[in-house]
C-alpha cells in the first residue's frame, strides 16, 4: 500500500495539481486517501478550490468527488501531466459546455 504524499493542506498558490477544462479550473489542494485506496473507493474526494464563470473570478473552496472532475481519476498520479505551468501539472481537457436537462423516461 503507497503512502498518501498529498495529505497536507497546501494554498491556491501551491496546489498539488491543477485541472483546467473550458472556463473551468481545479486546483487540488490536497488529497486524502493514498492513490491505491482511492482506486478502491468510488466515492474518494479530494479537497480543492475551483473557478468558474459561475465564481466571477473568485476561488471556491470544498471537497469534491473525483469523478466529478474531468480527466481526472482515482489515484491518478499527479507528477504526469500534460504540461507543466510555473512548476505544477496541468491537466486540459476538452468538454462540452454544461447545460442542465430535465430528462423524463416514459
Amino acid at each position: 500500500m503507497s503512502k498518501n504524499l498529498h495529505g497536507k493542506s497546501r494554498t491556491v498558490d501551491a496546489p498539488y495539481h491543477i485541472i483546467v477544462a473550458g472556463d473551468w479550473e481545479w486546483r487540488v489542494l490536497k488529497r486524502y486517501q493514498s492513490p491505491d485506496a482511492e482506486r478502491a473507493n468510488p466515492y474518494a474526494r479530494w479537497f480543492v478550490a475551483v473557478k468558474s464563470p459561475m465564481t466571477y473570478g473568485s476561488w471556491e473552496y470544498g471537497d469534491t468527488y473525483i469523478s466529478e472532475i474531468p480527466t481526472a481519476s482515482a489515484g491518478m498520479d499527479f507528477t504526469e501531466g500534460v504540461r507543466k505551468e510555473n512548476g505544477y501539472t496541468v491537466t486540459t481537457a476538452t468538454v462540452t459546455p454544461y447545460s442542465p436537462q430535465i430528462r423524463v423516461r416514459g
